[in-house]
């Protein structure tokens, strides 16, 4: 039987501090957004896709598609009041 690869990452922060006022905040799922790892992961993609894909030598028209999903979703799940 095959074993699947997993990538764990594990966040801790003092409450009081800023971070772990986000994380706190981010555990009560604002938004409707999902769980707290769907949230970060997404957090994640929305910046750092681009250069994933780009240190994985995909460019051009794929990158540029990349880039312009995450700055869409940057841009539309950053403007709460509009």
């Amino acid at each position: 039987m095959k074993q699947k690869q997993q990538v764990i990452l594990s966040i801790k922060r003092t409450l009081g501090t800023i971070d772990g006022q986000i994380i706190n905040y981010l555990q009560t799922e604002p938004f409707d957004l999902g769980n707290l790892p769907e949230i970060v992961m997404l957090t994640l993609k929305e910046h750092w896709l681009p250069f994933t894909v780009s240190a994985d030598s995909v460019d051009g028209e794929e990158l540029r598609q990349k880039a312009i999903w995450s700055i869409k979703k940057f841009c539309c799940t950053s403007s709460f009041d509009s």
